[in-house]
């Protein structure tokens, strides 16, 4: 009886542990005003585009999928 006990408080602490995390994920998604389909957005926007990450350094990053053809002929 007491291992049953101790594996339901367990999983109760982790679910409040997750609620909170939730919460705080909420909280800073309001506190941005930034929605996921906003950031899905600017996500593919920088997925399939070329730009500059650091100039003086020579660091750009391109399309993901010219990447990946990139990546297939080089392995070749």
């Amino acid at each position: 009886m007491k291992k049953y006990l101790g594996i339901v408080m367990m999983v109760s602490l982790f679910l409040m542990g997750c609620s909170a995390s939730n919460e705080q994920a909420e909280e800073a998604a309001a506190s941005q005003k930034i929605t996921f389909k906003e950031l899905k957005q600017k996500q593919e926007k920088v997925l399939n585009s070329y730009g500059i990450v650091d100039a003086p350094k020579g660091v750009y990053h391109i399309p993901i999928s010219r990447a990946m053809e990139l990546t297939a002929v080089k392995g070749k």
